[in-house]
């Protein structure tokens, strides 16, 4: 007789260990989310960073801008980024995006604003991204 085994095979262990890991909920160590459609309602947590992605064609001159409280969200970072597949970077279009992270609870409106080269207050176009931060 088989004497009764506490432990399963290290197979199953590895098995129950992976599904496991999958079932986790991820924490702040995910990257941020993309939003891009204006009319999508951003919802993140406070300290939370999401990131705004805008086209841009570097060559035009125009240049995305973005107005919003600075006691409601810190501005992390901002860049230029091309697809894979494009070789030149001067002539050819991209996206413009915006990292921010969340500081306050509450409901806030970032205005982002493609401004003209020579002219400050000329805007080409501008999007209303509205952000909804929830406490931890």
């Amino acid at each position: 007789m088989r004497p009764f085994r506490w432990l399963p095979n290290s197979r199953l262990l590895v098995l129950i260990v992976a599904i496991a890991a999958m079932l986790v909920p991820q924490g702040c160590s995910s990257e941020p989310k993309i939003y891009s459609d204006p009319d999508v309602p951003i919802l993140v947590r406070n300290g939370e960073s999401f990131i705004l992605s805008l086209p841009d064609s570097p060559d035009t001159g125009y240049r995305w801008d973005a107005e919003f409280e600075e006691s409601d969200f810190e501005l992390v970072s901002e860049e230029l980024v091309f697809p894979e597949d494009r070789e030149c970077k001067l002539c050819s279009w991209g996206y413009y995006r915006f990292t921010f992270t969340a500081a306050s609870v509450g409901e806030w409106v970032i205005l982002v604003a493609l401004r003209g080269p020579l002219q400050p207050d000329d805007v080409a176009r501008q999007h209303l991204f509205n952000v909804t931060v929830t406490p931890r």
